[in-house]
């Protein structure tokens, strides 16, 4: 399952083999810390995604996995079900938010 770590000055989305494969994604998913705009915890990840899947996986209410685009945005969704979750959204880089169902890493909250 996925994960978030720190690596010195930067989050990190760490994936399984097969969530990479799913998500059609190889790259390692890396932000610095200092382009995060918000990070946010909600209570149904799901309900954040928002556009097209572009490329990636989608069972509908089970999994979204991959790029949602829409008009000027560009998210990476990793959510299994209806479940809580967390958002959180850059100024700059490859996508503009994060959409997945892990908790708000601690480091985040205390930034706030």
């Amino acid at each position: 399952m996925a994960d978030f770590r720190f690596d010195d000055d930067s989050i990190v989305l760490d994936l399984t083999r097969g969530e990479r494969l799913g998500a059609f994604y190889l790259p390692e998913l890396r932000m610095p810390v200092s382009a995060i705009r918000e990070a946010r915890a909600v209570d149904n990840a799901y309900a954040e995604v928002r556009g097209l899947r572009a490329p990636g996986t989608g069972v509908p209410r089970r999994l979204l996995l991959g790029t949602w685009r829409k008009r000027g945005s560009k998210s990476f969704v990793i959510v299994r079900g209806k479940a809580p979750g967390s958002v959180i959204e850059f100024d700059d880089g490859p996508f503009d938010r994060w959409i997945t169902n892990l908790p708000v890493p601690d480091r985040l909250l205390d930034q706030s």
